[in-house]
């Protein structure tokens, strides 16, 4: 005996379901299909157009690239511009500290991209458990 509208199993000599009260049959019928549920058509083509893993994973990459770019040029600006006041500031020292300053930036700029990014991997990979759960 089985119930309608749980699905629960029970044995012989019952004759309605003691979960949620429904008459109980000798066969399941085939199980609906899961309908999708509503949402307005903004929603559905904002997740077709606009899927934040993607974008994340795109901005990590672009995060990374202008962050780099940016660091060379601001070392290439820092290493052959006259200082302040028309100082010159040349010698070894002088590049070292802005080679240094240049090599946090591009690892604080990676370090910052890898971070986007597998933001979005994690979201991708929890949709897909959740749509692997759902089906």
């Amino acid at each position: 005996m089985y119930c309608p509208k749980c699905r629960a199993e029970f044995r012989e000599g019952f004759t309605f379901c003691e979960n949620c009260g429904e008459n109980l049959v000798n066969e399941l019928p085939p199980e609906p299909e899961r309908a999708e549920r509503t949402q307005s058509p903004l929603v559905k083509f904002a997740k077709s157009v606009f899927p934040i893993e993607i974008w994340l994973k795109r901005g990590a990459i672009v995060y990374v690239v202008v962050g780099v770019l940016s660091d060379v040029a601001v070392l290439f600006a820092k290493t052959h511009m006259p200082g302040p006041f028309g100082m010159a500031h040349s010698g070894l020292g002088w590049v070292l500290v802005h080679v240094v300053e240049f090599c946090g930036g591009v690892i604080g700029s990676v370090l910052w991209g890898a971070f986007f990014y597998s933001i979005g991997v994690i979201i991708e990979i929890l949709k897909e458990g959740f749509s692997d759960a759902q089906a």
